[in-house]
């Protein structure tokens, strides 16, 4: 039982030193059209590169107009080739502003991500439409509220409350 828990131990330390190592998410890396470019044409594909590879059954990218409508599109696909890209067929695009919702799901480590990319499709001045992003996911560093807290130490203590008699009978369940 020693011996397990040093190996545990050891793994634990060895992957808290060398965070580098540790990959985690399928993160964006590059995308054709690039995060607000203005282009004079559209590209007839939008590619998007991951670090990670992806999970073709959750992973795909939506077009959405300035007014937030989705563009009718082919759905999007994992790139036969290279399991890191995710592959969108555009439609002839007006003049105007789009943004690119994708979400992934990592086949490494099985979380998922989500993000957005925004571009503009002909002159600048003539994409009069401001870049509208929806709203940003909830910050997981941001301070939980009084509620929230007092609700985790409900849960703790009732937690702790259930094994503690759970432990504390089996002594006297077994006389």
């Amino acid at each position: 039982m020693i011996r397990k828990l040093s190996i545990i131990w050891a793994a634990l330390c060895v992957a808290a030193l060398l965070p580098g190592l540790v990959r985690a998410h399928a993160s964006l890396v590059e995308s054709v059209p690039a995060a607000n470019m203005v282009v004079a044409e559209p590209p007839a594909t939008a590619r998007l590169r991951f670090t990670e590879p992806l999970e073709p059954s959750y992973s795909r990218v939506v077009l959405t107009s300035a007014e937030g409508g989705a563009v009718e599109a082919e759905p999007s696909r994992v790139a036969p080739d290279d399991p890191h890209v995710l592959l969108l067929d555009l439609p002839p695009l007006a003049e105007g502003v789009y943004t690119l919702q994708w979400r992934t799901l990592s086949t490494v480590d099985g979380h998922t991500m989500r993000g957005v990319i925004p571009f503009a499709v002909g002159d600048p001045a003539a994409a009069n439409a401001p870049l509208i992003l929806p709203p940003p996911p909830p910050d997981p560093l941001a301070m939980p509220g009084p509620a929230e807290v007092a609700l985790r130490w409900l849960s703790v203590a009732a937690l702790a409350l259930a094994v503690g008699t759970l432990i504390f009978s089996i002594p006297y369940a077994s006389s």
